[in-house]
């Protein structure tokens, strides 16, 4: 009654309770009534439902509704209104599973299957449970080590034990045998990869190498193991998750890099001469549809391991040995870096050559026996068409694991029903091309593949909350399962077993009907969709009927997605002035957020849901039935989700069966798609010219003494470069930008931008770009006349090329292509300079040429190079710039983003501002501040929680104390204060290293 009072209901958050909480909090503080509150959260339960379980199901003309929350009128109103139908609720809507039961009950009583048998409804009303004496199991025949806690229940004298991970009780009482260690092939398989390696040579005493029990050790122990011993070397493996070093976690890591932290404070326990911990960044993958250089990586959070571990324990006495592993052309690629392990550890290289050689072959033979049992496992049950058996997905340190997966396994085994690891399956004789750059999940998805085709095997998913890659690989699962059951059972360090077993049972109920049915997997798509193609540097876009179609027929129309309202802006006027109708989504709001989780399953990242919804929003209310649309989507190589958008935005289409839609996608890796360089070098300006005039305006939003007028001002200069790129073809562009910067100049300022305190705006290139995701982060700061200061997108683009220059990222064009990249980078810093420098003359703008290998230098303190993204950025750009030219940083992205946690989790631990001078060999002021200002911030879209505002209060103030003693101090032999100094000193290197 209180909700459906509701007028203006808040847009609370739907992911979790905790930050439902924290909304209505703050909700409560803004004034917002109880009955706005109470329909916020009505609404928020409602979201939940559509935007998880619902998801991209399609959604029927009639609608029922059960449970006991629809005792509750509100919700099933909310509901109506959320997916725009009818609902019909029954009378009494939480009994209508007990109804379900007794209908189900009644068909098994006419079939046979169930014995009848007579109750008396008051004696088993009248039945009391009486708690007994809980006792721990010892694992029996199964020799498991779970040691469970089992309840003794006692109901009319007889006893009952209740609980554990597995069957075993309920098979006790029942008096049902299964031969669980025959069903359990999971467990075959982690005792192929672990039985033990020995080298019985080796007497006395023995250098000690410890291996973390954590992530890809579940597949590469043969490996290392064999290394280490066939040096003579004794391995040590930890063996216990330690709560303790759990808790030294630095931010918000998924439950396996838990796992890591504890198996790493266990291994220190162990007290080994070494610790072997390799950042593996690449695995192979056999016919890779993308053999590629970046394209088989490992998950962010796996390869970061040593970097994370190394900042979250203060003191490790063992020596670590943590090269980076590139398995991508082949185990034997890697032969050098072993070589170099075995030379550091005192043996010569023929011996080390020697050892890494046997060290292959054992990994190769383990391999190879799992596959083995598998293809027999296969033979027998094709036998016996009435045998089924579930195939576990998930990465073997998740869901193979024991100290991991829950007893999953054992769960199903119990039951009398197979499980199988996925790797068991015969999966690299499936084609797959899809550009999915993680290698894991490229063999998962090809074993989906295999099972989706058998109709004996049915697929269980293992993930975990916060998991990055499975935000997008779970979609993909399901899509090749099509109609087909499967169940994802996602874990965390709390999740229950009853709640699991809940699970199993109902999908197993399922499978069983499925099956009853005859029903078959069928998956019909005769859909075709429009693509781009680019031949000698001409694109064409051919449409869903296969007719080819130029860029400038009036037809077509290139939409980008807001990237940074200037930014968006400024490259669809370079695209219109080539004769192609181009336009920019407007800045997203909580529409577009809304239809973007309407079409996803809301575990992705904010980027993805928001271009998306942007796309969907601007397809609902577009007027024209013949238009042609491009919608620009870029991509690069990597570990980060990024690499996704295109392929999830390509499968959307395609499911929904969009006509005439296309994806522009370039990359630096394949020169630009071929564009023709001249069109390149304009969009690239267009950017340029974006990036500076996004810090003119902020240090107008917070100068300027008249705010409103000087945004007038800035907007009206705005449309003038726009007009001059649109339709001048960027002819007269410097002319007009020297006009600009003369009006700019003109506008009354309540300080000189260098008596003001800056601060960085890094993090995800998207989120911290745009004006939706970054919230009132600006308007907060500049209340305080504190400049906002984003980073770049310049910069992203300079890295990018770096990588490629480097070899980090594995080019696709010829020497003509390579010719074309080096001229594109060469004239692409002449004109971030020359830009920079006319832009400093509005005196709004500081020009700091972005240096790229001066970022990575200080960067390499937390990260290897190899490791690509934000997170070596973030850290590169943190120390090299604060003290200096800014006063504080904050590293915003989205909720659960892969790279901000690591970015958090390495640089938090070295904000002490004594610790500066072991990263940088720069002059330091003198401040007087414990730690450097430094917030690491997450977004979902949704409004700041008053922890995050608080957080932001207390880190303004910190900004204001640092930036005032920077004004009182000097720097060298210059007058002035330390920042004016800096600004000199920063003109005279960059004029000395353009000379």
């Amino acid at each position: 009654e209180i909700a459906i009072k509701s007028e203006a209901p808040p847009d609370f958050n739907d992911q979790c309770a905790a930050f439902i909480s924290s909304d209505i909090k703050t909700a409560s503080h803004e004034g917002v009534s109880k009955e706005d509150i109470v329909g916020g959260l009505v609404y928020s339960i409602c979201m939940n439902y559509v935007n998880r379980v619902r998801g991209q199901r399609p959604t029927g003309k009639k609608i029922f509704m059960q449970g006991g929350v629809c005792y509750n009128k509100a919700v099933p109103l909310a509901m109506a209104n959320l997916i725009d139908r009818n609902i019909i609720v029954p009378p009494e809507p939480g009994l209508m599973g007990a109804f379900g039961v007794a209908l189900e009950v009644k068909n098994r009583l006419q079939s046979d299957e169930e014995p009848q048998r007579s109750f008396e409804l008051q004696v088993l009303a009248d039945r009391e449970i009486q708690y007994g004496k809980s006792f721990i199991c010892h694992g029996g025949t199964e020799h498991c080590d779970r040691r469970c806690e089992i309840n003794m229940l006692h109901i009319n004298g007889k006893g009952y034990p209740f609980g554990g991970a597995c069957y075993r009780y309920y098979n006790q009482i029942h008096k049902s045998h299964k031969e669980q260690h025959k069903l359990d092939y999971v467990k075959i398989r982690q005792q192929i990869i672990f039985e033990p390696v020995t080298n019985a040579e080796v007497q006395g005493k023995r250098i000690r190498v410890g291996l973390n029990n954590s992530f890809l050790i579940s597949v590469m122990y043969p490996m290392y193991a064999t290394f280490f011993s066939e040096l003579g070397v004794e391995v040590v493996l930890s063996d216990a998750v330690d709560q303790n070093g759990v808790k030294k976690k630095r931010s918000s890591f998924c439950y396996p890099a838990e796992i890591a932290h504890g198996s790493f404070q266990n291994l220190l326990s162990k007290k080994t001469d070494y610790i072997f911990l390799p950042a593996v960044s690449e695995l192979y993958v056999e016919n890779s549809g993308v053999p590629r250089k970046e394209h088989r990586c490992t998950c962010m959070t796996l390869q970061s391991e040593p970097y994370v571990l190394r900042r979250a324990f203060d003191s490790i006495k063992p020596t670590l040995i943590s090269p980076v592993l590139d398995f991508s052309k082949g185990y034997e690629s890697q032969t050098g870096e072993f070589i170099k392990i075995g030379m550091q550890l005192g043996f010569s290289a023929d011996k080390s050559l020697d050892a890494y050689t046997k060290a292959v072959q054992c990994l190769r033979n383990r391999i190879k026996r799992i596959r083995s049992t598998g293809d027999e496992l296969l033979s027998a049950l094709e036998k016996d068409p009435d045998q089924i058996a579930i195939v576990l997905f998930g990465r073997s340190y998740n869901s193979f694991a024991d100290e991991a997966n829950m007893g999953i396994p054992a769960k199903f085994a119990s039951r009398g029903i197979t499980i199988i690891p996925w790797d068991m399956l015969p999966y690299e004789k499936e084609p797959f091309n899809d550009d999915i750059n993680w290698a894991i999940a490229q063999n998962i998805l090809r074993s989906a593949k295999i099972v989706s085709r058998h109709n004996q095997l049915f697929g269980a998913f293992v993930t975990n909350f916060s998991c990055g890659p499975d935000s997008f690989v779970l979609g993909y699962f399901r899509d090749i399962m099509g109609s087909k059951p499967s169940l994802t059972l996602e874990l965390d360090s709390h999740t229950a077993d009853a709640g699991i077993n809940t699970r199993i049972e109902a999908f197993m109920d399922v499978v069983e009907r499925y099956r009853k049915l005859g029903q078959e997997n069928s998956i019909q798509n005769s859909f075709n969709p429009a693509r781009i193609e680019i031949t000698k540097s001409k694109p064409l876009f051919i449409d869903s009927k296969n007719q080819k179609i130029s860029f400038k027929d009036p037809s077509i129309h290139v939409l980008f997605p807001s990237m940074g309202k200037l930014t968006s802006e400024a490259i669809a006027a370079v695209f219109y002035s080539t004769g192609t109708k181009a336009t920019a989504v407007p800045v997203y709001d909580q529409n577009a957020l809304k239809a973007g989780r309407a079409h996803a399953s809301c575990k992705e990242c904010l980027p993805l849901l928001l271009t998306t919804g942007g796309l969907l929003k601007y397809l609902e209310t577009r007027t024209s039935s013949n238009e042609k649309l491009i919608y620009f989507m870029p991509t690069c190589g990597g570990n980060c989700r990024f690499t996704q958008y295109n392929v999830f935005l390509h499968k959307l289409i395609n499911k929904n069966q969009i006509p005439d839609v296309a994806l522009l996608t370039l990359s630096n890796e394949n020169g630009y798609a071929g564009l023709a360089l001249p069109y390149v070098l304009n969009v690239l300006k267009s950017i340029i010219i974006a990036d500076c005039m996004d810090d003119i305006r902020n240090a107008l939003f917070t100068l300027a003494k008249d705010r409103k007028s000087a945004m007038k001002k800035f907007d009206d200069q705005w449309s003038l470069i726009i007009d001059t790129l649109q339709n001048n073809k960027g002819k007269g562009l410097f002319k007009t930008l020297n006009s600009v910067v003369k009006e700019l100049s003109q506008i009354p300022l309540k300080m000189k931008i260098t008596d003001a305190p800056v601060v960085s705006l890094m993090g995800e290139i998207f989120v911290r770009r745009d004006y939706f995701s970054c919230q009132d982060i600006l308007e907060r700061l500049a209340t305080r006349n504190i400049i906002v200061k984003r980073a770049p997108i310049s910069e992203w683009l300079d890295y990018c090329d770096y990588n490629v220059k480097t070899g980090i990222y594995e080019s696709q064009f010829g020497i003509g292509g390579q010719v074309e990249f080096h001229t594109k980078v060469f004239l692409q810093k002449w004109y971030e300079n020359k830009i920079g420098k006319l832009m400093e003359k509005s005196g709004l703008y500081i020009h700091e040429p972005i240096n790229i290998p001066s970022l990575i230098k200080y960067g390499k303190y937390f990260f290897d190079e190899r490791f690509t993204g934000e997170a070596i950025l973030v850290a590169g750009s943190f120390y090299k710039h604060v003290l200096h030219s800014i006063q504080g940083a904050i590293s915003i992205g989205p909720f659960a983003c892969m790279p901000t946690r690591v970015t958090e989790a390495t640089v938090t631990s070295q904000l002490a501002t004594s610790s500066i001078s072991t990263i940088t060999d720069r002059e330091i002021p003198p401040v007087d501040t414990a730690t450097l200002p430094f917030l690491s911030i997450e977004t979902d879209g949704g409004p700041f929680s008053q922890i995050i505002e608080t957080r932001i209060e207390a880190f303004c103030l910190q900004v204001e104390r640092v930036h005032q003693q920077m004004q009182h101090s000097h720097y060298g032999n210059h007058t002035g204060t330390f920042q004016e100094a800096i600004i000199v000193d920063s003109i005279k290197t960059r004029e000395k290293s353009n000379v």
